[in-house]
């Protein structure tokens, strides 16, 4: 099922510490700053920034998606009623997150280009103010590649 682009934001809030051999992780506290993510702490199609020796690319699914669409947010999860607006942000979280905003998502790896393991990952769900949140709010897909070659898909509702 796929959810109304505008009405539904889908998140990966908070994603989680992404743990590796060497215990490296995302948690987004750190400030961003990327050449390649200009207004930054907000994210446009084909953005990249990096966090714990991780690259981390934002996307839209929008075909003819251009670098100007909004496809995600980091927000400060201990002032959401001032950040959040009119769209019903996670609450009880009081660091900062990810939002993957309007269809976007979020692609990942290690900048030294190895394998990496996630042991931990935390999602959410953001609905768009008087929007009805169905019983499955969303559907969250992890892929993994080696290289250009997927090797896993997990589908987590």
């Amino acid at each position: 099922m796929k959810l109304p682009t505008l009405k539904c934001v889908v998140i990966a809030a908070a994603l989680g510490a992404f743990g590796v051999s060497h215990a490296a992780g995302i948690d987004f506290e750190e400030p961003i700053s990327s050449p390649f993510a200009p207004y930054a702490p907000l994210f446009t199609h084909g953005n990249e920034f990096y966090q714990g020796g991780f690259w981390l690319d934002t996307f839209s699914t929008k075909v003819g998606a251009l670098d100007t669409d909004l496809v995600g947010a980091l927000v400060d999860g201990s002032d959401v009623a001032n950040i959040c607006g009119g769209i019903g942000c996670p609450t009880n979280n009081l660091t900062n997150f990810f939002t993957s905003l309007n269809d976007g998502y979020l692609a990942l790896g290690l900048q030294s280009g190895g394998l990496f393991r996630a042991s931990k990952f935390d999602a959410s769900f953001i609905a768009a103010a008087g929007d009805q949140v169905l019983s499955t709010a969303m559907l969250l897909r992890v892929d993994g590649y080696l290289g250009t070659t997927r090797v896993g898909r997990r589908d987590i509702l």
